[in-house]
């Protein structure tokens, strides 16, 4: 996947794998809040790309069609913790060519959700 500003200044990885995004992070100080926990924009952020990446490339891997977010709402279920290593997925869930509905999770090492999100993307142009 091509890598963006966004990417470099996070530290994430994000692979398209059998059909699937995934999103990975490992929590480091820079990614945390004053409580020494992950940070919720870090969080909103991940899921935000999977989601993003998700309705781009679904079904079609090979066309980047440059959808944008129109809404997401995310959910803080569990503090994220330095060394964690995350990993956010998501699955479209309806729309069509111009509009994409995507549920997403982020999960810790353990398989623990500690996030989830839902989200409408609008293509552009």
């Amino acid at each position: 996947m091509t890598e963006s500003g966004t990417q470099d200044l996070i530290g994430y990885s994000a692979d398209f794998i059998e059909g699937k995004i995934e999103v990975r992070l490992t929590v480091e100080d820079k990614h945390l809040n004053r409580a020494e926990t992950l940070h919720g924009g870090i969080m909103a952020t991940l899921l935000d790309v999977a989601c993003g990446y998700e309705a781009n490339l679904v079904p079609k891997p090979d066309k980047d069609t440059f959808m944008v977010t129109v809404s997401l709402t995310t959910n803080f279920i569990a503090a994220g913790k330095k060394g964690d290593d995350l990993l956010a997925s998501a699955t479209t869930v309806g729309g069509g060519r111009s509009v994409k509905y995507v549920q997403g999770a982020l999960c810790n090492q353990d398989g623990k959700v500690i996030a989830t999100a839902s989200g409408i993307f609008r293509k552009t142009g």
